[in-house]
């Protein structure tokens, strides 16, 4: 169950328990902002019988899923804080365009820094 206020942010969010799953993101290394001064290999200590791969992949598959739950749904046209579906509907090809711009240019010079070994981040050995 969720439940939200957009007029104060406040929100509630009721799960099934959790406490016997991993964080997928520990295994996405310590280049990813979620994971800064944390100490991963403590944190992913207890789960030497987990492939990181195959956290990956039930990740991935996961989020497939939620994708696919909404894939083509009418209702995510109307909300303008939700990105791209301005550009869905036929409006706002501009924002759009410099958006995948933006994207594919940060993209680009990553990769660069990486091959040229200056890059800040830091692939982990278990993904």
């Amino acid at each position: 169950h969720a439940q939200g206020d957009l007029e104060t942010g406040e929100s509630t969010l009721l799960m099934e328990d959790l406490s016997a799953g991993i964080q997928s993101g520990y295994f996405f290394g310590a280049g990813n902002p979620m994971n800064w001064g944390k100490n991963l290999d403590s944190l992913i200590a207890n789960q030497k019988s987990v492939a990181a791969r195959d956290v990956a992949e039930a990740a991935f598959m996961l989020a497939a899923r939620l994708h696919a739950t909404f894939w083509c749904s009418k209702d995510l046209l109307g909300p303008e804080w939700l990105k791209g579906s301005k550009w869905v509907s036929g409006e706002d090809a501009s924002g759009w365009l410099a958006a995948q711009t933006q994207t594919k240019n940060l993209w680009d010079s990553l990769k660069s820094k990486i091959e040229n070994k200056e890059a800040e981040v830091e692939w982990s050995t278990q993904v």
